[in-house]
């Protein structure tokens, strides 16, 4: 195949994938992840390899199973070609911001001692302390500290 054919192949199927997948939902990462990787054409498999993961953590990741860390989600966006604000949810928004500084705001705006901050939130004082100090906090803690803050 010559390099002219070669192009127009690829054009193909481009114009293909796009009207294959351009509706599919993208209320998730996950949602976002599986998009963008079949509308580039890449397999599970082959995105994993990209990113030096394993097929069966895309498929985590796409189902929602588990959640990329914040590096692994910078990696995803670089190869995906997607800034990584498209990739966004509530506690991405969250980590990705000053949060230890919110954290602290919101404690020392309400007069709170860490361990005043932990029994109101039923959250270890460390924990809060650590979080404060930057310390990633997990999906689970930052649905239940998110209902402070708001």
């Amino acid at each position: 195949m010559n390099h002219q054919s070669a192009a127009i192949t690829r054009i193909l199927k481009i114009n293909l994938y796009e009207s294959l997948y351009k509706n599919l939902s993208e209320v998730t990462i996950g949602d976002r992840i599986k998009k963008l990787r079949l509308l580039k054409g890449y397999s599970q498999n082959y995105l994993g390899k990209l990113l030096d993961l394993s097929h069966s953590t895309i498929d985590d990741y796409e189902s929602t199973r588990c959640y990329p860390s914040t590096n692994i989600l910078n990696k995803i966006a670089k190869t995906l070609e997607k800034p990584i604000e498209y990739f966004y949810d509530d506690y991405y928004k969250f980590i990705f911001s000053n949060f230890g500084k919110r954290i602290k705001e919101w404690r020392t705006n309400n007069s709170l001692t860490l361990w005043e901050a932990g029994k109101i939130t039923g959250i270890d004082f460390r924990s809060i302390q650590n979080w404060e100090n930057g310390t990633i906090m997990d999906r689970t803690y930052f649905q239940i500290l998110i209902k402070f803050l708001s």
